[in-house]
């Protein structure tokens, strides 16, 4: 949960890769000295540091965890701080997907594909913001993540959500319409609920198909693959 102007390096770097990062791990573990770890940037064709770079900045300030700065959440439901690659693999683990809450203007500065990659490959299925940086949205869309716009008036801290340990989205319309919208329904640490309605921030019908195909990838295999008949 994050609140206003979370940026393309926040959701996945470029800067170089520490050592005590999930990514300088799995390359020590691999054999690859410190000084041989380069950059995410560099490394940006390998999806296992993409992964790995899911909100890994060391400035980041995630709203579960107030007043500790760099790449750490609490794991749910039961609250302990880890660091956020461990999260995702714990999470993935259960087959559980992931979501994330932020504030206006989710993914502005540099365009990056690897700022929807990342997320893609850490599980996200769905964000839910005030507001969206306008490339990438369409970069989440491709990836097959769904961007769900809080209404107005309605945020992480009206809402209650930073008590929230879980959440429940709507499907998403099988057939394209304007003013589309989807419900999320969060469960709260007391046992208590808050739904409330979203935005679905796809375009257009072609956009519509991609997210329901599980991202452009899914998509354009689905149509090349040999047809049975």
């Amino acid at each position: 949960m994050f609140g206003d102007s979370i940026n393309t390096d926040h959701i996945a770097p470029v800067g170089f890769i520490k050592t005590d990062s999930a990514a300088g791990q799995f390359l020590s573990a691999r054999g690859v000295a410190p000084k041989d770890f380069n950059s995410y940037g560099t490394r940006r064709a390998s999806p296992e540091i993409v992964a790995r770079s899911f909100l890994a900045n060391h400035t980041l300030q995630n709203r579960m965890v107030d007043g500790t700065i760099g790449s750490v959440t609490r794991l749910l439901p039961g609250g302990e701080i880890v660091r956020i690659f461990d999260a995702v693999e714990a999470y993935a683990e259960q087959g559980v997907g992931l979501v994330v809450l932020a504030g206006r203007n989710y993914g502005g500065g540099s365009s990056r594909d690897t700022a929807a990659k990342a997320p893609y490959l850490a599980g996200v299925r769905v964000v839910i913001a005030q507001s969206f940086e306008r490339i990438h949205r369409s970069n989440l869309v491709n990836m097959g993540i769904v961007p769900l716009e809080f209404a107005d008036g309605q945020t992480i801290d009206a809402l209650g959500l930073l008590n929230a340990v879980s959440f429940n989205i709507s499907p998403i319309p099988s057939h394209f319409s304007p003013n589309m919208t989807a419900q999320a329904s969060a469960l709260l640490s007391d046992g208590s609920s808050v739904t409330f309605e979203t935005a679905i921030r796809i375009a257009t019908a072609t956009e519509l198909k991609t997210v329901s195909s599980g991202g452009i990838l899914a998509e354009m295999v689905a149509e090349w693959a040999p047809r049975t008949h």
